[in-house]
């Protein structure tokens, strides 16, 4: 796996993949290789052998790994934007290169039956510890643009009091205002955090990683995880090994 890394870095040093290849190739990991990845373990796999105990260990584990690091990096900064700085943060520590990296190493340490874990663990990642993580920094953007919002508003109260040149023009003004103040309410209300919860859930949800989790493990469960056809599983074993080699 590190030389396989280290002949990626220097084809990218030298020139051999520009800009353009490499974004073709990112497009075909996240659309095509790494969905089959998933699909293809979490379709053939025997949850006779799984241990839902290690499982759950693991994800006790990485949240807690999440929730230490976001309390710290809240009460270590002093920053009006320290939601989103320590939501930041605990991604940055939880989320790891777990399938190219983690599933080689574990598979030559522990043996294949332990990498079907990392397919386990990931939607967890995805659906749970990385959506805390989007929500915090969602809502650190909405308090920002609350906050240019009702600064837009106040200059222009400032420059309609400045307008005002008599009684009756202030009387105007003053009715234009309450007539408009419901529709001002609205766009100085806040975002609620269950509303950015459910949009950036509903995005995750509609990703091809998470689409072919959900595929792969109703068809396990309806089909049987050895009752594939076999040229089925050809393809789908051969779009798997792209995925370690070309991340």
């Amino acid at each position: 796996t590190t030389l396989i890394i280290l002949l990626g870095y220097l084809c990218r040093r030298l020139g051999i993949f520009s800009e353009k290849d490499m974004a073709g190739l990112n497009k075909f990991l996240c659309f095509v290789s790494l969905p089959a990845v998933f699909f293809f373990s979490l379709a053939t796999l025997d949850w006779g052998t799984v241990s839902f105990t290690l499982l759950a260990s693991l994800c006790l584990a990485k949240t807690i790994v999440y929730v230490v690091t976001s309390i710290v990096t809240y009460i270590a900064t002093h920053d009006a934007e320290r939601i989103g700085i320590s939501g930041l943060f605990a991604i940055f520590t939880t989320k790891s290169n777990d399938i190219a990296m983690g599933v080689p190493i574990i598979t030559s340490v522990y043996g294949r039956e332990y990498a079907s874990y990392l397919y386990l663990f990931s939607p967890y990642q995805l659906l749970v510890i990385n959506l805390i993580g989007f929500v915090q920094m969602e809502i650190n953007l909405e308090n920002k643009e609350f906050e240019c919002r009702r600064e837009a508003a106040r200059l222009e109260k400032a420059k309609q009091r400045q307008l005002r040149g008599d009684q009756a023009e202030a009387k105007s003004v003053s009715v234009v205002r309450e007539e408009g103040g419901n529709e001002e309410s609205e766009e100085l209300q806040r975002a609620s955090a269950g509303r950015i919860a459910y949009t950036i859930f509903k995005r995750i949800c509609s990703s091809p990683l998470i689409i072919s989790c959900i595929l792969g493990f109703s068809l396990n469960l309806i089909v049987g995880h050895d009752n594939f056809p076999e040229f089925i599983l050809e393809i789908l074993d051969t779009l798997s090994m792209t995925y370690s080699g070309a991340a």
